[in-house]
């Protein structure tokens, strides 16, 4: 099994990005029939912890590990965790080029919430990336299917972006099922507040 932890906006968020993306350069090459690796809104998430391929016997382990975090959380928070979509930017350049949507709002209770997920899967000996922790949203996975100058205006334009505030509810256990048609299976949720 592929897992990831994720945290994923609510609809009304999903729905404005999506407004504002299909303005951009990407969205309309895609509505032009342009295959620029657009991802499908209902995949939008902010992963928090990437466990990669594990043995599905491990999954009551990962469950028990998540589950601890969410309970602890409230304890440990007023439970609300305010974000919005704002921003943006790029990973990588030319046939590696990532577009993405940023975070504002409690980044310290988000990072502390990553954090937390990190410790409690690597105390039950399960892997986590290790990687530092930059919240975004993956849109496209554009490569060089989109040039410079029209990646470089979608990034103009992402930077005047501000979406609506939304509370974080709940923390995500996530199945990736990889192929031409990407699935994201939700498994398990727990709620955060």
């Amino acid at each position: 099994m592929r897992l990831f932890v994720a945290l994923f906006p609510p609809a009304s968020a999903v729905a404005d990005l999506q407004a504002r993306v299909e303005t951009l350069n990407v969205g309309q090459a895609t509505a032009a029939g342009r295959d620029v690796g657009l991802d499908d809104p209902v995949r939008w998430h902010v992963t928090l912890a990437f466990l990669g391929e594990l043995d599905e016997a491990r999954l009551d382990e990962v469950e028990a590990a998540l589950g601890k975090v969410a309970a602890a959380w409230p304890a440990d928070h007023t439970g609300l965790l305010p974000l919005q979509v704002a921003d943006g930017g790029r990973f990588n350049s030319g046939e590696t080029t990532i577009l993405w949507a940023g975070l504002h709002g409690d980044m310290g209770s988000l990072t502390d919430l990553v954090s937390k997920v990190d410790r409690s899967l690597r105390g039950a000996g399960l892997p986590a990336t290790g990687r530092p922790f930059r919240p975004h949203l993956t849109l496209a996975r554009c490569g060089d299917r989109l040039s410079e100058d029209e990646v470089a205006a979608d990034l103009a334009d992402l930077h005047q972006y501000a979406g609506p505030r939304w509370t974080v509810d709940e923390l995500v256990l996530v199945r990736s099922h990889l192929g031409e048609d990407k699935i994201y299976e939700r498994l398990r949720s727990w709620p955060l507040r």
